[in-house]
């Protein structure tokens, strides 16, 4: 069994991988008459696309920066007075 695995080894390493390759043959660009057209058209649609974007973002956005804007104006407004109050109250530290 053992020459049996050095004999397989021994073929292992002198193996060899022959590989070929072949560049194809570059594909000619072919332009038809519609494909300017055809690229404006799908220009013209993203934008549509983008400025949509970003009123439907606008409209997801601003009425929740409204609220927290809000509700800090309110923080702010309790929390001045909150805050004088427990400075009132609150005794001086000792030392």
């Amino acid at each position: 069994i053992q020459g049996r695995l050095l004999y397989l080894h021994d073929q292992a390493d002198l193996s060899t991988i022959s590989v070929s390759m072949r560049e194809g043959d570059p594909a000619a660009p072919t332009a038809r008459p519609g494909d300017l057209r055809q690229a404006f058209d799908r220009a013209w649609n993203g934008t549509v696309a983008v400025v949509t974007g970003v009123i439907i973002g606008a409209g997801v956005v601003l009425p929740i920066a409204l609220f927290l804007a809000l509700g800090l104006l309110v923080a702010s407004r309790v929390w001045r007075p909150v805050r004088r109050l427990v400075e009132k109250v609150t005794p001086p530290p000792l030392g």
